[in-house]
């Protein structure tokens, strides 16, 4: 069973994770000892680089490395939703895998979203204005041309940046089933495209909500089996209870009947943990109890990205996402490369929270763009009672007293610093000895170069 998902960043678009082939078999209980297991190939496309080049100064390496890190966190805090969190039949937790490295698209070309937007920029716009400067019923000036090439370029930029999330689907489907036949895309069980793209639905809108890791772990609990509350099978587990599978998330959710609801939000309702159950003891879920590895062809036929990688994740002697062995030697990655047994001797990063890596300035910038920074009026900050619960934003381009801004679910990311010894973890303040002071000091270097100093 294959199953993708498309992102919005740092936000996800609702309904729109699709089940390809899936494999029927028999029905079984319990397939091994170790529960399901899902392989998650992370594809980052161009537009997401491409946000991200414009985040690093225009510096492809620093863009790469950065994106290569925000990636890694996302999938880092998808795990922690689901392994040893969520247990299912009293028993098993579903042990969330990534593929590799995430998969970044560096051209357009290439990209599962952009590739096909390309060829229907070129054909459809390009032939327009060609159409109307040839069979203008009046000589056109140099100004009405102008005009009109304005005009259309306008109307590629905002095509450029948005699309129609079912064609969008349809598009990823079409990019797999296109790759996985020539070996350039590893084994897996669930692809999660993540993109800077606005998905838009069939209202015109783009209906975007939550942080990524939240909504992917929404995403992925739509894929096996899970609907929202309130509705269908799940109608007797109220959506203002604000549990995983709510329609919209919140940050400042309080109800007269449920209270403060926020906690919530990671983790699944009893009614979305049964689907789940039914789910995986159906033959749906044969291939998450599978522990066949197969050939990768992945790690043969993109040695050279991942060194790229590597690189872009231990640059300048940096203590995030280090082996668990310091002196591991490339050398000693490119055997692995090669080996088609390995199990054990998968790379091991040490847990750099994503918060630590990125500050909340960074955080405002990835959230809303390169002229944000973080929210420095008091009577924002004061809304919320607590200084993780969401993420305040303000444009560095208006006036000082401006408004800020934030999102409809926008908590700071895991390992924020956010007082003497504390860090934000889902959403709460919380004293969090075990977080790096490494961490810690990449974070306060980033502040420093986001703010200038």
């Amino acid at each position: 069973m294959q199953q993708y998902s498309l992102f919005i960043l740092p936000f996800i678009l609702d309904q729109i994770s699709t089940q390809l082939s899936p494999i029927i078999k028999q029905t079984i209980k319990f397939g091994n000892d170790k529960g399901p297991r899902a392989r998650i190939l992370l594809v980052g496309d161009h537009s997401l680089f491409e946000k991200f080049f414009g985040l690093y100064g225009e510096d492809e390496y620093a863009a790469y490395n950065g994106l290569s890190l925000y990636l890694n966190g996302i999938f880092s805090q998808l795990k922690s939703v689901f392994d040893n969190q969520l247990y299912f039949f009293n028993k098993f937790s579903l042990r969330l895998e990534m593929v590799g490295v995430p998969m970044i698209i560096l051209r357009p070309e290439d990209c599962p979203l952009r590739g096909p937007l390309q060829n229907f920029i070129s054909q459809h716009y390009l032939d327009k204005i060609n159409t109307t400067l040839i069979n203008s019923s009046i000589p056109l000036t140099n100004s009405s041309i102008q005009l009109q090439l304005e005009k259309q370029q306008k109307q590629m930029n905002y095509v450029w940046r948005s699309l129609d999330s079912l064609v969008a689907v349809q598009w990823a489907s079409q990019w797999v089933k296109q790759n996985e036949p020539t070996g350039n895309l590893p084994m897996h069980e669930h692809l999660m495209i993540i993109t800077a793209l606005d998905l838009l639905s069939h209202r015109n809108d783009s209906s975007t909500q939550g942080m990524a890791y939240i909504v992917a772990a929404h995403e992925l609990a739509h894929s096996i089996g899970a609907s929202h509350d309130g509705f269908g099978e799940s109608e007797n587990c109220s959506a203002r209870q604000n549990f995983l599978m709510t329609p919209v998330s919140a940050s400042h959710p309080f109800d007269a009947k449920f209270g403060d609801t926020f906690g919530n939000a990671f983790i699944l309702s009893k009614c979305s943990k049964q689907q789940i159950e039914d789910f995986f003891n159906s033959s749906d879920s044969n291939c998450l109890w599978s522990e066949e590895e197969g050939k990768n062809l992945f790690w043969s036929m993109l040695e050279e990205e991942f060194q790229l990688s590597l690189n872009a994740l231990t640059k300048n002697g940096s203590n995030t996402f280090l082996f668990d062995d310091e002196n591991y030697l490339l050398e000693e990655e490119k055997q692995l490369l090669n080996n088609k047994n390995r199990k054990e001797e998968e790379i091991k990063f040490l847990k750099i929270l994503p918060g630590e890596q990125f500050n909340p300035s960074r955080q405002c910038q990835i959230a809303f763009g390169p002229s944000y920074g973080l929210c420095q009026r008091i009577d924002f900050l004061l809304l919320t009672s607590d200084p993780c619960r969401r993420l305040w934003c303000k444009d560095r381009r208006q006036r000082r007293w401006g408004p800020c801004e934030t999102k409809g679910f926008l908590p700071l990311m895991d390992g924020s610093n956010c007082g003497d010894q504390k860090w934000c973890i889902r959403g709460q303040c919380r004293q969090m000895p075990g977080i790096s002071e490494e961490g810690n000091k990449n974070s306060n270097n980033e502040e420093n170069k986001s703010s200038g100093k």
